[in-house]
């Protein structure tokens, strides 16, 4: 019966962690950023699950202007402006094998 319970708990979905109202202006910011331009500041809030009572002028602006400071970086960008000295280089492969130099 213990191993039963054991394998619920272990499957159980983790539990939501309920937002703020900045973190999710912080979080539809980041959307409207990244969605640069194809959606609309209310619709990022509306995604992010601000009501409609949440979603003033004042909040949508504060919204669009955090969303022009966040500078979107793309892959090719980021490889580039990392210094070489920063990039991990692969590890070596060591081979397994008969060392036919050693001395017995």
């Amino acid at each position: 019966m213990a191993h039963f319970y054991w394998r619920n708990i272990l499957n159980m979905p983790p539990k939501k962690r309920v937002l703020t109202v900045a973190e999710k202006e912080r979080i539809a910011a980041q959307l409207l950023a990244a969605s640069e331009g194809l959606i609309s500041t209310a619709q990022a809030m509306k995604t992010i699950g601000l009501t409609s009572p949440q979603r003033s002028d004042s909040r949508k602006k504060r919204v669009y202007r955090h969303a022009q400071k966040i500078k979107i970086v793309s892959a090719n960008e980021a490889s580039t402006a990392t210094p070489s000295s920063a990039v991990a280089s692969a590890p070596r492969q060591l081979g397994m094998g008969i060392n036919e130099m050693a001395q017995d």
